[in-house]
């Protein structure tokens, strides 16, 4: 760190002075002059094979993450998220979606195909994304049936308990072979060539009915096939990504504010961010937002307990989780403000039809 009495004369010297006036355009080696000042090196260096066009302003940010929590679910418990006539988020007879998500497991082996996120009407007809837990695959399972055509592609041996991953499903019906109808991404990297594949994948999702529900968490094909971990930020786009956009998507395992970015926005279809700030406990079980399209996602067997909103989320898992506290915990009060309100058990906003203004909100607008 620069000794604080070294002046602004020698820093302005040593970076526009003495560095650009030394360099040429043909390929002159830097002579780094030392800063003069109390405690600075005298010891110079010099770069080899570099002129003027090495210069280049820094471009290195910082993102921020959007969310610090996730939702922690217990399949002992048989806890899970479900979304009540979820439209035209998946299965409504598209050709194409992309899934994004992150997934931390606790556990693998609950069942041979622990449920992450999908939609399932009955036997013939589903779109499902699936942790294939039968050892060793430790992997995930991608797959889509529309009546009697049925397909699905695996790959194994990618995931570990307790750490953090950033899955993209890509479904492209137009793609002429099986491999390439359904791809897998993870962590911002296409994971290639399936390791297993059965049957054939259909071109198009069945267009499935408006009260087909859409869990998250859970494959409700088969009781007990629940995710056993902490999911965050889940979200689907109406369309097939690029490879840069999910890397983008990825963010250097940092979650981000999907609607800021304007590549993306006209594109979600839903938006979960199942964080402290976007989810609320209505007494009985959390309700999880959609930003995007109202599709909120209501708990099923949540509850209360703690764990259920966790501390933790992908880029940042040192947050704190209260223990053993209750509602009356909270204060409404701080250093020279004592007359702060805050609610207990109320929804998160009212739409003026079937939700009552039960809120500080009055509208179905976040």
């Amino acid at each position: 760190m620069a000794n604080p009495q070294v002046t602004t004369t020698p820093v302005s010297y040593a970076f526009s002075s003495t560095n650009a006036t030394t360099a040429t355009s043909s390929v002159t080696n830097w002579t780094a002059q030392s800063l003069t000042g109390p405690s600075v090196s005298s010891s110079n260096a010099t770069s080899s094979g570099m002129d003027t066009t090495n210069i280049v302003q820094s471009n290195l940010t910082r993102t921020v993450p959007y969310s610090n929590y996730s939702i922690n679910f217990d399949a002992n418990s048989l806890d899970y998220i479900q979304v009540a006539n979820p439209g035209n988020i998946i299965g409504y007879g598209e050709s194409a979606f992309t899934f994004s998500g992150w997934i931390n497991a606790d556990t693998f082996g609950g069942a041979s195909q622990d449920g992450i996120f999908g939609r399932y009407q009955d036997a013939s007809n589903r779109v499902t994304i699936k942790l294939t837990t039968t050892s060793p695959y430790d992997g995930i399972m991608l797959q889509i049936q529309n009546g009697s055509t049925n397909g699905y592609s695996e790959w194994y041996n990618i995931l570990t308990v307790n750490e953090w991953y950033h899955i993209c499903a890509v479904y492209d019906g137009s793609q002429s072979t099986q491999s390439n109808r359904l791809k897998l991404y993870l962590n911002g990297l296409d994971q290639g060539t399936r390791d297993a594949g059965f049957g054939t994948i259909p071109t198009t999702t069945t267009n499935m009915t408006a009260s087909t529900p859409l869990d998250i968490g859970n494959d409700r094909r088969i009781s007990g096939r629940l995710f056993d971990g902490k999911v965050s930020n889940y979200c689907v786009f109406d369309r097939v990504l690029t490879d840069a956009e999910i890397l983008k998507i990825y963010n250097n395992g940092i979650t981000q504010n999907l609607q800021a970015s304007s590549t993306f926005s006209n594109n979600i279809l839903a938006w979960w961010p199942m964080d402290a700030n976007n989810s609320y406990y209505d007494g009985t079980n959390w309700t999880v937002r959609d930003l995007q399209g109202g599709k909120d996602g209501d708990g099923v067997n949540t509850g209360n307990v703690v764990g259920d909103m966790t501390g933790t989320a992908p880029g940042s898992e040192a947050s704190g989780l209260g223990v053993n506290l209750a509602i009356e915990d909270l204060k409404g009060n701080m250093y020279n403000s004592d007359k702060n309100a805050y609610s207990i058990n109320m929804a998160d906003y009212a739409d003026g039809v079937t939700n009552p203004a039960n809120s500080g909100r009055s509208t179905d607008t976040p």
